[in-house]
């Protein structure tokens, strides 16, 4: 058992120094021909990646195995000292991780709170208003059918019946003006004009 653990720590060390020697700053990178191409044989590129100062950076430092005819395949390389932040790359998938996590966790809160919001929401959903008379009476029969009007009040209620006659035009006019909206949202489907 503590064998099988010792071999599971080294193995993990070794990955992680692995890991660690292949995304390091600075590296010379040979993009060649495959070492065939010299007999013609074969059209395949290579790519050949060493870590070593910028002025090793030619093909003979690099590619390894060199190839028996290394002078006529050489100047079919092309090779280019790279110098990179591999701890600005570690920072931006960082962030871009956190920021779709934190949009996945507003997803969840959002889908938890959406039937909440329509339980919420069914009182007052739209119905469509049918009977919208209203039916004003200002005066009182009397006894003897007549409408009875106190002396003081009679020009008041005058006054008051000229307004009431503009109100009842002005709803009769929007009352119109629903119908033929409700006419052209049900009946045509076409918004208001």
């Amino acid at each position: 058992m503590n064998t099988e653990l010792l071999a599971f720590l080294v193995g993990l060390c070794y990955i992680t120094s692995v890991i660690n020697g292949q995304y390091t700053d600075n590296r010379c990178k040979c993009v060649c021909p495959s070492p065939t191409i010299v007999n013609g044989s074969e059209t395949h590129i290579k790519v050949y990646t060493k870590d070593v100062q910028p002025k090793l950076c030619t093909c003979e430092n690099i590619v390894t195995p060199l190839p028996e005819k290394y002078q006529e395949f050489c100047p079919r390389c092309e090779c280019k000292y790279e110098k990179r932040s591999t701890t600005t790359i570690k920072v931006v998938i960082v962030l871009i991780i956190i920021i779709v996590s934190i949009l996945f966790i507003y997803m969840l809160f959002l889908l938890c709170l959406d039937p909440l919001m329509a339980r919420a929401r069914s009182p007052m959903s739209y119905q469509e208003h049918r009977d919208l008379e209203v039916m004003i009476d200002v005066s009182e029969p009397t006894t003897n059918g007549a409408m009875a009007r106190p002396p003081a009040l009679a020009g008041a209620r005058d006054r008051t019946k000229i307004i009431l006659n503009k109100v009842k035009g002005e709803q009769e006019r929007w009352k119109d003006q629903v119908s033929e909206q409700r006419k052209n949202i049900y009946d045509r489907h076409t918004m208001l004009n």
